[in-house]
């Protein structure tokens, strides 16, 4: 059952093999013991903690760093600080290690899987492939671990292909602060008749049980029933039809088993063991009891099996006992673990989690027919990843779902989400201009829910044609061209939309001809003066005068001398530029914590910390105590004011305090993801100009550089050569300096 079993075995030799010169055996001998202890309790957060102190006293040891990052790696919310640990022990690792040497410095073989283990929850899935890679180096080819690296390799592969085309748009929205709280709160279950909820709340001391009543859809208050159930060491497995019947699993033995309690008035009895056939010396992991109450499946890795864990059914006898176990057989059990199976509602089909099936490198959530006969079917990306996708409700046939995640906008460690999920269809657009001509055009579909831009797909220049898959919303495509007015056009795919696609036109009106109007110069005044002789005093000159000389004083004729009034300069108050308007935004977190987001559209997450966001540009000097703001316009208009494009959550964060430290309180972190290397630059210039500059265009982005420069760029890409085909169409619409640009690490 234990993926990590060989791994747990050698990590723990630690105590024997740690070698601290010149410290306190006897005290750090007995740290080492409590650490063990929490393991064993599986309270990875606390032993972590603990080898961190340890460390600190030996901090050249691999084995204590090889230590840290199996209990990280285990944590819910910490997986990523995993990282760094085993890192740093994989450059300890010796094939000459040895388990009972008090002097061993070095680390083990398996922390190259650990760190295989790590890059892969946190999506770094080529580097993933490269620690598996090394370690499997090291394996004897018989070795029973080859099939599960060659598995997790297999499985990141996918992931890559899988992430570049997702097969379903997923919504995600917490349950409330009723249920979810700062501890991982796991495990959702409903009665089939959907009255009753329950979950279970992972406590510093073991596990509380909950069950929450259900009233017009809308979740009561929850009731926690640990102390009837007799027991902290039980987490919820699933609830009969009726929600009467409540199955758990303990966790308290070095092996799982199968528990049930029953409702009896408004109190839960004492749970109990389920009996044999069901339990045995193996684990048993889950179980589900289906509608008539006469069919228990659930998993368990006692021997016969595929491997692993494998699920089975067990048929209720006319004496009121369970028969004999059946394995569902090898179209659903694979060498690999199966766990946490669920009917549907309508019992048409089971879901479960598996590690086989050619998925995307851990536990993936699977669909099958009991009709018998067909393949399970992964659900894909988004609801898979790279991570372990476990413990899968479906609520309604499998569009919707329940499911713990540790995710940003969270309340602590994992929690409980609702998942709304929807397929998507190809939107097939279509660009009508009232003019026909060579035009290029740019496309943009924003998502009316957030306002952000999900896609700019490419239109064919002659058809005009272009099309995007998108999953039940709304959305409005913002269309232009170089020779048209921008136009827009709204579309909206209901729920459980049965089509495959959907059609929107966008029309497009061309610009009017420009109105030419002549400058008319003003003409110089012509001023008639009859010259005189004129004795100013001497220290006044005034102009325009005329002397005649003495001599001629005489004949003084009239004469015609032409003056030139000096224009005078009209003063005009200049107007007071508009106080531009805030939008307010609704924003979706104040600080975002180190995690594995892979529930993304792509696999590189960015972090920037926005400002402000108006409706008309902000007036020049408005942001002059930020350095290398940038400011983008969406296709709604809106002028959106940010710093600091990364992808280290910590820098956004300190980022974010810094804003708020010099005034901008109302700023906050917003994350995008890409799985893009690459933008174009269309211009650096040492003037910011307006982004109307380039009204052909959508989403023109313009950061200063620490040179001085604004340079403003368009679009990101996953290579150069995808970049390369768009500055061909860009040097069409009159952009011929455009060039592809490496995106520096941290913009």
């Amino acid at each position: 059952m234990m993926r990590f079993y060989r791994i747990a075995l050698i990590i723990a030799y630690l105590i024997l093999s740690l070698y601290v010169h010149g410290q306190n055996w006897n005290k750090i001998a007995m740290s080492e013991q409590d650490a063990m202890f929490l393991l064993s309790q599986r309270k990875y957060d606390k032993a972590a903690d603990l080898y961190l102190k340890i460390l600190k006293e030996a901090p050249q040891s691999g084995n204590l760093k090889s230590k840290v990052g199996y209990c990280l790696l285990h944590t819910d919310s910490r997986q990523l600080e995993s990282i760094p640990y085993l890192e740093s022990a994989a450059e300890l690792v010796s094939t000459k290690y040895s388990e009972t040497s008090i002097k061993e410095t070095n680390a083990p073989p398996e922390t190259y899987f650990l760190l295989g283990e790590a890059y892969r929850v946190s999506n770094k899935l080529k580097e993933a492939i490269a620690a598996y890679e090394k370690y499997k180096s090291i394996l004897k080819p018989s070795d029973e671990l080859v099939k599960l690296i060659d598995n997790r390799i297999a499985g990141c592969n996918s992931a890559l292909k899988r992430y570049k085309e997702p097969t379903a748009l997923v919504r995600y929205s917490g349950i409330g602060s009723k249920v979810n709280n700062d501890f991982s709160n796991i495990n959702p279950v409903f009665s089939g008749d959907g009255k009753t909820f329950a979950y279970t709340t992972q406590t510093r001391t073991g596990f509380d049980v909950y069950v929450v009543p259900v009233i017009n859809d809308t979740l009561g208050v929850p009731i926690k029933i640990t102390k009837q159930l007799g027991s902290d060491f039980l987490k919820t497995s699933s609830l009969s039809y009726d929600g009467k019947e409540l199955f758990l699993i303990s966790m308290e033995s070095e092996s799982a088993d199968i528990y049930y309690s029953e409702m009896k008035g408004v109190k839960w009895m004492s749970a109990k063991e389920m009996p044999s056939p069901i339990n045995g010396k193996s684990n048993e992991t889950h179980a589900f009891l289906s509608k008539n109450g006469l069919t228990l499946y659930f998993t368990s890795d006692r021997k016969g099996g595929s491997g692993g864990l494998d699920i089975y059914k067990s048929s209720m006898e006319e004496k009121g006992k369970w028969g004999k176990p059946v394995n569902l057989g090898s179209t659903i059990n694979t060498e690999f673990n199966e766990d946490a199976p669920f009917l549907s509602p309508d019992e048409s089909y089971l879901f479960f989690s598996s590690e086989g099936h050619n998925g995307m490198g851990g536990y993936d959530i699977y669909r099958t027919s009991l009709s018998g006969g067909q393949a399970p079917v992964n659900l894909g990306f988004p609801v898979n990843d790279a991570g372990d996708n476990r413990f899968f409700y479906p609520y309604n046939n499998g569009t919707v779902a329940y499911m713990s995640q540790f995710r940003p906008e969270g309340l602590g460690q994992n929690d409980i989400f609702r998942l709304q999920i929807s397929n998507l269809i190809t939107l097939n657009g279509l660009i009508v201009p009232d003019k026909v001509n060579s035009s290029l055009y740019s496309v943009a579909i924003v998502d009316q829910s957030t306002g952000d831009t999900i896609a700019h797909p490419i239109a064919d220049i002659a058809s005009g044609k272009f099309e995007y898959k998108v999953g039940e919303g709304n959305f409005t495509v913002f269309v232009r061209g170089a020779d048209y007015l921008p136009g827009k056009e709204m579309i909206s795919v209901p729920e459980n939309y049965d089509g495959s696609s959907m059609s929107v036109e966008v029309k497009l009106a061309s610009k009017p001809e420009p109105k030419i109007i002549e400058e008319v110069k003003p003409q110089p005044e012509v001023l008639i003066v009859e010259a005189a002789v004129v004795t100013p005093p001497a220290a006044v000159v005034e102009a325009p005068i005329v002397v005649v000389p003495e001599a001629n004083v005489a004949e003084v004729k009239k004469e015609i001398v032409k003056v030139v009034k000096p224009e005078k300069k009209r003063i005009t108050k200049p107007k007071p530029e508009p106080k531009p308007i805030v939008v307010k935004e609704e924003k979706p977190v104040t600080k975002f914590v180190a995690q594995s987001d892979s529930n993304a559209s792509g696999m590189i997450s960015i972090y920037s910390v926005q400002i402000m966001a108006l409706k008309t540009a902000a007036p020049a000097g408005t942001f002059n105590n930020v350095e290398g703001i940038e400011v983008t316009v969406s296709p709604d208009g809106y002028y959106r004011y940010s710093v600091g494009n990364t992808t280290e959550v910590n820098l956004a964060n300190v980022l974010l305090d810094k804003m708020h430290s010099i005034g901008y309180a109302d700023a906050f972190i917003r994350k995008s993801q890409i799985t893009s290397k690459y933008t174009i630059q269309l211009m650096a210039i040492k003037k910011m100009i307006d982004l109307s500059y380039f009204n052909n265009l959508s989403d023109v982005a313009v950061v200063k550089g620490a040179d001085g420069y604004f340079r403003y760029t368009l679009g990101s890409y996953s290579s150069s050569a995808a970049a390369a085909g768009e500055v061909k169409r860009l040097a069409q619409l009159g952009y011929k300096q455009a060039f592809v640009r490496l995106v520096p690490q941290g913009e």
